[in-house]
């Protein structure tokens, strides 16, 4: 039989226990508040920084390629700086001008442009020049002979692929295309591959001279080319070449 001093202490014993139950619940539930409400903070935080957007505008010469991308600001930052932070543009070897957008470079009747509010970039310094909050970017496809019809030039898509021994130069590149024209004649117009003089075998890749250590892997279409006199193989407007370096000792 409980006797009522027993009674008392266990009922104080309850007593504590549901009180320290229901203190840690509190301090779990402000626990819980308090990262809520840093994530919230840490959200607007990131939502308030300043940017300023990077339009990427191909126009009809490269239609698929347009984005718009917003760039996080700060005091002293550069238009080369606010290019390269995306990630999808990649600058010359001189700094002078844009390589490539999203991998695609373009021909030598062709530029990636970069138009500064209403004012095209066009001297190298011009770049290390420090925007404002407020500056419009756009990078856009820019023809440099167009014709009075205004119609977009025929052209072949050429892709270079120099795996992982030279990944620095694999890039996609448009090229115009003449009727009749050869894969020579494709290579002719662009500088990254050098030919012989007989126009019968490529020489040289990139920067790099061919010897060796390397095979030459050609595809017109997804096709595999290997017929003796290649590159006098006749191309198609709207033809996809890929140009794609292997060490020789590849399978």
């Amino acid at each position: 039989m409980r006797t009522p001093q027993r009674h008392k202490r266990m009922t104080g014993w309850v007593c504590c226990f549901l009180a320290l139950f229901a203190m840690g619940c509190s301090t779990e539930t402000k626990v819980s508040e308090y990262a809520s409400q840093t994530a919230q903070q840490a959200q607007a935080s990131e939502a308030s920084k300043p940017q300023v957007e990077l339009v990427i505008d191909g126009g009809t010469y490269v239609p698929n390629v347009k984005d718009r991308v917003q760039i996080d600001w700060h005091e002293q930052l550069t238009l080369r700086e606010a290019l390269l932070s995306t990630g999808k543009v990649k600058m010359k070897e001189d700094g002078a001008g844009i390589a490539s957008v999203v991998d695609v470079g373009l021909d030598s009747k062709t530029r990636w442009s970069v138009m500064l509010n209403d004012k095209e970039i066009t001297a190298r310094q011009s770049f290390d020049s420090v925007i404002s909050l407020n500056d419009k970017i756009t990078v856009y496809a820019k023809k440099l002979d167009v014709g009075t019809s205004g119609a977009t030039e025929p052209s072949v898509t050429l892709t270079i692929d120099g795996g992982d021994t030279l990944n620095e130069i694999s890039n996609s590149y448009l090229i115009p295309w003449k009727q009749s024209d050869t894969l020579a004649g494709v290579f002719a117009e662009f500088d990254l591959v050098k030919l012989s003089e007989d126009k019968k075998r490529i020489v040289q890749f990139g920067k790099h001279e061919l010897d060796d250590k390397y095979k030459l892997s050609l595809k017109v279409n997804g096709e595999q080319v290997q017929h003796k006199d290649i590159l006098n193989m006749t191309i198609n407007a709207n033809d996809h070449i890929v140009l794609e370096l292997k060490p020789k000792t590849s399978s």
